[in-house]
């Protein structure tokens, strides 16, 4: 992620690219990891301090199962069991919504505010 930030010389993008590794490895979708409300703040995140890495999701690809094709595809690894995404049965693991709670609603009082 280091290498894909949009400013190499914004602080909040070297500490994000850490947090934003470390959180990928939860259990709960990334949004809710990093205690967003929703993938849209986490869109507009990576847009702002990853727009080079953010403008290759051209179809909003969840962000996990995007970072590890990624990845993959960096090592000339094929994870994919379809050529594209178009033929894949697969294709609603990747793509869709991630519906779900914002998991800081259950940890901290002040963010609650935040959502009222």
């Amino acid at each position: 992620m280091l290498d894909h930030r949009s400013d190499a010389d914004d602080p909040a993008g070297r500490w994000l690219a850490a947090i934003i590794a470390r959180r990928s490895c939860r259990p709960n979708h990334l949004w809710q990891d990093l205690g967003l409300f929703n993938r849209g703040e986490l869109s507009r995140l990576m847009l702002r301090h990853f727009q080079p890495l953010a403008a290759r999701n051209r179809g909003d690809m969840k962000w996990k199962k995007f970072f590890y094709r990624t990845l993959c595809a960096e090592d000339g690894i094929v994870v994919c069991k379809a050529p594209n995404c178009e033929t894949c049965s697969d294709v609603h693991a990747c793509f869709g919504g991630e519906p779900g709670e914002p998991l800081a609603l259950f940890q901290s009082p002040l963010l609650q505010s935040r959502q009222k």
